[in-house]
């Protein structure tokens, strides 16, 4: 396999990577895998690639573009999660707060977050 030294590379930061990269980093392994036009997923024994339970969890349903940059979505890792969940919450608060509807205090989340970068 032409890749085989790059898919080492990239499964051995996979396994001193937290979780959530580590899904990031098989996940780019099994697409570099995939590229090699003799590979053969139903044959590959390669346990460093394998999904846990955890992870299979974590798939994107798909992936979208914005920006010009991949994006998965529905993608339901730990730390993404987590964003979603503080977004939400901070949306509201501005609804609460302001007495907006919803896509204003959307608007308002984002310029506030645009001034904090």
């Amino acid at each position: 396999m032409p890749n085989d030294v790059l898919i080492d590379n990239v499964l051995s930061l996979a396994s001193k990577a937290p979780p959530s990269e580590a899904f990031v980093l098989k996940l780019a392994a099994s697409l570099l895998k995939q590229i090699d036009q003799d590979y053969d997923v139903r044959e590959d024994t390669d346990e460093r690639i394998k999904l846990s339970r955890e992870e299979m969890g974590w798939t994107p349903d798909a992936f979208e573009m914005w920006n010009s940059i991949l994006r998965p979505k529905r993608w339901a890792i730990p730390e993404r999660l987590e964003a979603v969940r503080r977004e939400k919450a901070e949306i509201q608060a501005i609804m609460d707060d302001a007495g907006l509807d919803h896509g204003d205090a959307l608007n308002e989340y984002l310029r506030r977050r645009k001034k904090k970068s």
